[in-house]
């Protein structure tokens, strides 16, 4: 992409900032919002494995209006739908919607319970077609059940992650809290993690959908969410977003604190012929990561979107721990490296020591 324009009051060429906040009940449920955004929904998703290592991947939408997805034109991208959504690998090792999620509860139906120690999302079966659901909220703990097809729970990750990237015009704040859950999914015993995160929007904005900054944008290359447990008991989770002019953000824990807080962290997106990522390689302030993805994880209902869905594993290059436990979760878009869209007076300029 060729230089296009200069950037104009307001407009930082999309970059990032990032840090960690200490969980609460009123800061998960609180309809306040932050830099002039406010909340768009509640997103509970994850990915787990059961004793044959057969992958499930998750995720159900909480709009905080009560809404499913606002009237769109033919031919749009959309968004998480008002049902759950649950990825099965079948019997040839590849990732598709299992029949099952659709059969879940409608959002709408949802009830919304909260007191001074819990958040509580449910809705009652009312009929075959159309199930119940009940998540718990807790800083510390979750446990989430979708009837007749996942039930789990786990202790929280600490401290949360949150990111956020300024535009002119449009914004994202994005708040996430992880958990470390086993259960069972469509009554396999499953250990993985369960992300519970709020993306707060320009109002009437839907993520991916309206108003939306990285899809609608054409911002990012990739943007991840990971968690890893290694042998020795550490965890480390966090997420990249990265992508053109000054997007940059990389921020990751493990259980002691923050070990990358970065907003200026580079990709190089290595894509195969049918515009499936392979790898993705990152640079997080000198330090080399890569995102490996295994082809039997890719999501194939995704194939068609502009921002392909992909599971596989987040690590530093050279990484000797093993992983016992481990998710991540992303996609890959608008091409295969930075392109700085500002003339050259207009972006930062190289020093050296």
């Amino acid at each position: 992409m060729a230089e296009t324009s200069t950037p104009q009051r307001g407009d930082f060429q999309w970059l990032g900032m990032s840090g960690s906040f200490e969980p609460s009940v009123e800061g998960a449920s609180a309809s306040r919002g932050y830099f002039g955004l406010v909340p768009e929904a509640t997103y509970p998703w994850g990915t787990f494995r059961d004793e044959d290592g057969k992958v499930y991947i998750f995720m159900r939408r909480f709009p905080f209006d009560g809404l499913t997805e606002p009237p769109r034109e033919a031919g749009t991208r959309s968004t998480i739908g008002r049902r759950a959504v649950l990825f099965v690998q079948n019997d040839a090792g590849e990732l598709h919607v299992d029949h099952r999620s659709m059969r879940t509860g409608y959002n709408t139906d949802t009830i919304i319970e909260v007191d001074d120690e819990k958040i509580v999302w449910r809705a009652d079966e009312v009929d075959e077609k159309r199930r119940g659901f009940h998540a718990t909220y807790r800083p510390d703990h979750l446990s989430y059940r979708e009837d007749g097809l996942i039930d789990i729970a786990g202790p929280s990750l600490k401290p949360g992650l949150q990111w956020y990237l300024p535009g002119r015009d449009n914004g994202l704040f994005y708040a996430s809290q992880t958990f470390a859950c086993e259960g069972t999914i469509l009554d396999k015993k499953v250990t993985g993690f369960l992300f519970i995160e709020q993306a707060y929007m320009k109002p009437d904005s839907v993520l991916y959908m309206v108003n939306d900054v990285l899809v609608g944008a054409e911002t990012h290359l990739t943007w991840y969410s990971f968690a890893t447990e290694y042998e020795d008991g550490a965890f480390e989770f966090g997420h990249f977003i990265v992508g053109h002019d000054r997007l940059g953000i990389g921020i990751v824990s493990n259980q002691n604190g923050l070990v990358v807080q970065s907003s200026t962290v580079s990709a190089k997106v290595s894509r195969a012929a049918d515009g499936w990522s392979e790898r993705v390689d990152l640079d997080v302030d000198g330090q080399a990561w890569e995102i490996i993805q295994p082809v039997d994880l890719r999501i194939l209902p995704t194939a068609h979107t502009p921002n392909r869905q992909q599971e596989g594993i987040v690590r530093r290059v050279g990484e000797t721990r093993k992983p016992v436990r481990w998710m991540a979760w992303g996609e890959t878009a608008h091409g295969e490296q930075r392109t700085l869209r500002y003339a050259s007076p207009f972006r930062p300029v190289a020093t050296h020591g």
